[in-house]
């Protein structure tokens, strides 16, 4: 049994039983491979609780124990012909590795890295249109939601507040992949965090997490608090933020104000 095997998991709400996963070391379904993997099966969340992430903050969860097991992968499968369902894992940072059948169905298989590589480098001028456009592609909809969406505005606010020297590119194997501001504000008397943008194929990937965890770190070697804010119409973010640790300490019509 699953189960006895140690290998069934649950995630609890006030001491209620909410979701829960499996995760195995082998799974026959994705042929010979090195074992360098683990697998998850039966992720379910509560219907009264779905909407809150909680799926992708499992399989973070996952991704993580895996990475202590000393394993590269964490892959999972399901149904071929559930387009909504393929959708999320890829947003979830998976990518499609094939198909296989699976007691008479055909299976999708994914796979995420656990171990993603990145870094972060000085921005130059010469970043400015990438950064322009990842802004754009990362936050049009949650302003759009709020205030509207005026592109010549928009571009011209970007523009007049833009100065290189206080931005990092987040690169992945030489690509650029996201973009970071944060520095020391004297009026929020910590480390702030203005942007951290992702270009969606790098989303859900461990990435935002470790660089928030890393600004966590330095914020508290120093002394100070790490603060941001986060837009209401991004509610992931928010949740993200919550998981890491950080706290909402007052808000306004449009913005929650977070402190860790």
């Amino acid at each position: 049994m699953a189960i006895e095997r140690g290998e069934v998991y649950a995630a609890k709400l006030n001491d209620k039983t909410i979701a829960t996963l499996r995760l195995q070391w082998t799974d026959d379904l994705w042929g010979t491979r090195p074992d360098d993997a683990g697998y998850v099966h039966t992720l379910a969340v509560e219907r009264a609780c779905a909407g809150n992430s909680i799926g992708l903050a499992l399989l973070d969860w996952a991704a993580e124990q895996v990475r202590v097991a000393g394993r590269k992968f964490l892959r999972l499968d399901c149904m071929a012909e559930n387009p909504a369902l393929r959708d999320y894992y890829t947003r979830a940072g998976f990518t499609l590795q094939g198909e296989a059948s699976k007691h008479g169905w055909k299976a999708a298989l994914f796979e995420r890295p656990v171990n993603l590589r990145f870094d972060l480098r000085p921005a130059t001028d010469a970043d400015y249109d990438f950064l322009w456009r990842l802004a754009k592609e990362t936050m049009q909809g949650y302003v759009h939601a709020i205030w509207g969406w005026d592109e010549d505005w928009q571009a011209q606010r970007f523009r007049g507040s833009f100065d290189a020297s206080q931005w990092r590119v987040i690169t992945v194997d030489g690509q650029n992949a996201g973009g970071l501001l944060a520095g020391l504000r004297p009026s929020d008397g910590g480390l702030f965090l203005s942007n951290i943008y992702l270009l969606p194929g790098f989303q859900n990937r461990g990435i935002g997490s470790a660089i928030v965890q890393s600004l966590l770190a330095e914020a508290r070697t120093s002394g100070l608090p790490l603060t941001l804010n986060v837009l209401k119409s991004n509610p992931d973010a928010r949740r993200l933020y919550e998981r890491l640790g950080l706290r909402v300490v007052r808000e306004n019509a449009e913005r929650f104000f977070m402190e860790g």
